[in-house]
């Protein structure tokens, strides 16, 4: 079986894609050849477009601030804005939300918009933290605080200067 495409203009203007798909048996005399055309304007249409948007996504996804997020619905464009004022602020900032729905990739939009960019970004997850350390785990303790509080670690968000995302 052997395969050919063809391209040309439809008698109303339209662009035209064919498929042609055919085989050929010998015979005592002659060649014969049996063949099936297909129009496949539609799935060129379609692929044509997949692979746009595919392009954009992958120029989203390596330039744009927002990292793996890419978003047109109007309650994540208001969400991405939002990041994008609090980015601004040097207030620590608690993201909640179920498991799997996006808290880390929120946070490192939050991080690439900061002024603290060029700075680390460290992740917490606050839910394996147990709650009796909670507190002085993120805000820090000072020495003799509690029993085992021999030194005055600072906490990992308002001790250290650096701004880290906590989500839970």
């Amino acid at each position: 079986m052997k395969y050919l495409e063809l391209s040309g203009l439809h008698k109303n203007g339209s662009r035209l894609n064919l498929e042609v798909a055919f085989a050929e048996f010998p015979g005592r005399e002659k060649i014969y050849a049996t063949g099936i055309i297909r129009d496949i304007s539609e799935h060129k249409r379609v692929q044509s477009a997949l692979l746009e948007k595919e392009r954009k996504l992958q120029s989203v996804l390596a330039s744009g601030p927002n990292g793996q997020i890419v978003a047109e619905a109007p309650a994540m464009l208001g969400l991405l804005e939002r990041v994008k004022k609090a980015a601004a602020s040097f207030a620590g900032i608690l993201i909640q939300g179920e498991t799997g729905s996006g808290k880390e990739c929120i946070a490192l939009s939050l991080h690439r918009q900061s002024p603290r960019a060029d700075k680390a970004f460290v992740a917490r997850n606050c839910s394996a933290i147990p709650a009796s350390l909670f507190e002085s785990e993120m805000f820090g303790h000072k020495k003799g605080s509690f029993t085992g509080a021999d030194r005055g670690p600072q906490g990992r968000v308002y001790g250290s200067g650096r701004r880290h995302a906590v989500s839970r």
